[in-house]
């Protein structure tokens, strides 16, 4: 910043923290940061409540705390602050209301170039309807749902098998809270046949993964605006989410997200059985999805709110 002609300095998960404290030195800059994950909403309205003091024993969770105070520290430190749903800036305001009137909602991108054509699903579908789930394993991430789900199919006699990619299995790790109370949940339901886990897999095993599977399962309610639901909407995989206002602003009329809040196993099975019945249907909710993804949140469409935001904040700055 001393050596060089540089005007905005934009911070993603509070790592220029220590920069920003000492701002002061740099009276020419813009200070921006980004937001992904709300910490201080995460950890007051759903990680406390649900672990309480069990939250201090797992690293994962001390973590968010950690975060949580870095956010309100960079928060105060900002010109302006960025969340990528308009819905996390009363969430974002709530807890850190020094942040009103300087925060501001950019959505989250994805690389489109390279996917592939439009999606071509089979028109028939003699197996079962498969459910992919991608990321880290957790509660906050919809896990424990999917099971709800999965044990919910078995019972009612509905053919569904998941692939969790990307994350290890709590059926062989033994680790605090989240991995321990979900491999429970899968021995005593007997899930270990209706959902395989797939540790970190290369880029075309993951392509294979995304293009067998006929629903992205993405119930979270931590996440920011998760990537990975662009990622599979990009491929033409519909989702079934939760109406977390990261994830409700990408498709609020529900075209190719079928959303179930509060969360109800029934209406969702339901709905993924008269899906699998109309190939055509399904085919044209994925294409949907791609199309707003690709119009929508392309690293150009969005590098350009990128602008005009610094745009924006420079023009306030000047004399």
């Amino acid at each position: 910043l001393r050596d060089h002609d540089y005007n905005v300095v934009h911070d993603t998960f509070g790592h220029l923290l220590p920069l920003f404290w000492r701002r002061r030195r740099h009276p020419g800059q813009a200070f921006v940061t980004s937001l992904y994950i709300l910490a201080e909403w995460d950890l007051r309205r759903w990680i406390w409540p649900r672990y309480h003091m069990r939250a201090l024993t797992h690293p994962n969770l001390r973590l968010s705390l950690m975060r949580a105070l870095s956010q309100r520290s960079i928060i105060r430190a900002s010109d302006t602050v960025v969340v990528q749903a308009p819905g996390l800036v009363d969430r974002l305001v709530e807890f850190v209301p020094s942040a009103r009137g300087k925060v501001t909602w950019i959505p989250n991108n994805v690389v489109s170039s390279g996917v592939g054509a439009e999606p071509q699903r089979p028109t028939a579908r003699p197996r079962g309807i498969r459910l992919l789930y991608v990321g880290g394993f957790a509660v906050g991430k919809g896990a424990e749902r999917l099971l709800v789900l999965l044990a919910r199919a078995r019972a009612r006699g509905i053919a569904v098998e998941a692939h969790a990619v990307g994350t290890s299995s709590p059926l062989e790790l033994s680790q605090p809270v989240d991995h321990r109370y979900l491999r429970k949940r899968i021995e005593e339901e007997g899930l270990q046949n209706e959902i395989t886990f797939h540790m970190r897999v290369d880029r075309a095993a993951l392509e294979g993964f995304y293009a067998d599977a006929d629903w992205l399962f993405h119930h979270t309610r931590i996440d920011g605006s998760p990537r990975v639901i662009l990622e599979a909407l990009v491929r033409g995989l519909p989702v079934v989410g939760s109406r977390h206002p990261g994830v409700e602003v990408l498709d609020p009329g529900g075209e190719f997200i079928l959303f179930s809040d509060p969360f109800d196993p029934d209406a969702v099975l339901d709905s993924l059985v008269a899906a699998n019945a109309d190939p055509g249907a399904h085919l044209t909710r994925a294409a949907a999805g791609r199309r707003h993804v690709e119009e929508n949140h392309s690293s150009e469409a969005v590098s350009e709110r990128y602008v005009e935001l610094y745009s924006r904040v420079l023009a306030g700055r000047s004399p």
